[in-house]
Formats: C-alpha cells, sequence, structure tokens
C-alpha cells in the first residue's frame, strides 16, 4: 500500500537580523535547504533581507519579536511594559519574567506586533506569508496574537500559517499557564518555537 507523501516546511528563521545572516539563508533557500524565512522587521538588515526576498522569489513571513532590540511601534507611551529603561525589549528571560509576573500590558504587545506587521507590508509590499516567533513568543496566550492576524487580513486570506495545539489549549513554556489577567486560549492557536540566535547584541 503506497505510503502517504509528507510535505516538510523548513523555515529560516531571524531573515534582517545581520547580512551575514541573510547571505546564509539565501545560500540554504539555493540549495533546497530551507522552504522560506522569517523576517525580522527590527533586524539590522530588515531591509536588504526584504530586497534579497523580492529578487529571489523567497517566500517570507513574520518572525515576531517582542524580546530583543528596539520596538517598531512609534506610538507606545513612554516607559511601556515591553521595555526596559534603555527602550530595549527585556530580552528572552527577561520578558519571560515580566510576563509571569503580570508586568506585561496586552494592549501595547497587540500594539507592537499590530506595527510589526505594517512594516513587514511596508518592506516587502505584502502581508506576511506566515508568522512566527523569536525566543519562544509562543508563551503568549493566542488569544492575543489572533485578533491581530485577523485585523491585519491574514487569516481571512489565507496567508497565516501557525502551529494548532492539541485540544488542551495552547502549548506554553513550563511555569505559564496563561497570561495574567487573559482570557482562556481560543482554539489552541500558538506561534511557532524559534532558535535563539548566539549574538544579539551586535545586530539591532
Amino acid at each position: 500500500m503506497p505510503q502517504p507523501r509528507v510535505k516538510l516546511v523548513v523555515t529560516g528563521d531571524d531573515f534582517g537580523y545581520c547580512a551575514r545572516r541573510n547571505r546564509g539563508m539565501l545560500e540554504c533557500f539555493h540549495k533546497g535547504a530551507i522552504s522560506n524565512v522569517s523576517l525580522l522587521v527590527n533586524g539590522i538588515a530588515a531591509e536588504e533581507a526584504a530586497e534579497i526576498s523580492k529578487r529571489h522569489s523567497i517566500p517570507i513571513g513574520l518572525h515576531a519579536n517582542l524580546s530583543e532590540g528596539l520596538p517598531v511601534c512609534d506610538t507606545l507611551p513612554k516607559g511601556s511594559s515591553l521595555v526596559n529603561e534603555d527602550g530595549y525589549f527585556h530580552g528572552k528571560m527577561g520578558f519571560r519574567k515580566a510576563l509571569r509576573n503580570g508586568q506585561l500590558k496586552m494592549i501595547e504587545v497587540e500594539q507592537e506586533l499590530k506595527a510589526q506587521v505594517q512594516l513587514f507590508c511596508e518592506l516587502t509590499g505584502q502581508l506576511p506569508h506566515h508568522m512566527d516567533g523569536h525566543q519562544h513568543v509562543h508563551v503568549l496566550p493566542a488569544v492575543f496574537v489572533l485578533p491581530v492576524l485577523q485585523e491585519c487580513g491574514m487569516c481571512s486570506r489565507g496567508c497565516c500559517r501557525i502551529i494548532r495545539s492539541d485540544s488542551r489549549g495552547s502549548p506554553l513554556s513550563p511555569g505559564f499557564t496563561t497570561a495574567p489577567g487573559s482570557a482562556p486560549s481560543s482554539g489552541g492557536f500558538t506561534c511557532k518555537w524559534s532558535r535563539t540566535p548566539s549574538t544579539p547584541s551586535r545586530c539591532f
């Protein structure tokens, strides 16, 4: 009996992080090692990455980032819960701590995610092919991610690819059941896991 065909999609995260990473992902795409890329819109080489994706017809999605570098939303209030005293995101572990302690304002999370989608569209001229998360953004309950995708038209146009959990709800990291003050997860959606870059301080 013939076995069903399985399509494997391999995504290269952190596109736009730096010029060297852009070149590496382009080479991987041409050699068939990756299927698409996810753009880090606040990376120092994001504009170059967007141009590369256009020139080489690389399917490109948004690598949503709430933990590293500077936010892109210019309407966040001074002293936003998303940033430290220097105006940078709290970092991978700082973000987790702020989330666990109920210090993140979810309205600011939505503002920043919407701004990242908007900047992605400005850089690439299109909606994201898919959306995933930088440094374990999937710990956020999906109820705060889905409204952003829906408002930006990513769900209705069928261009959004995110991981669905089992019937027990969103697959949050150990120690997290839901964000303080949030509603239960809607439909078990969440952003997918992504690897952590090794030298973040030089690239934002």
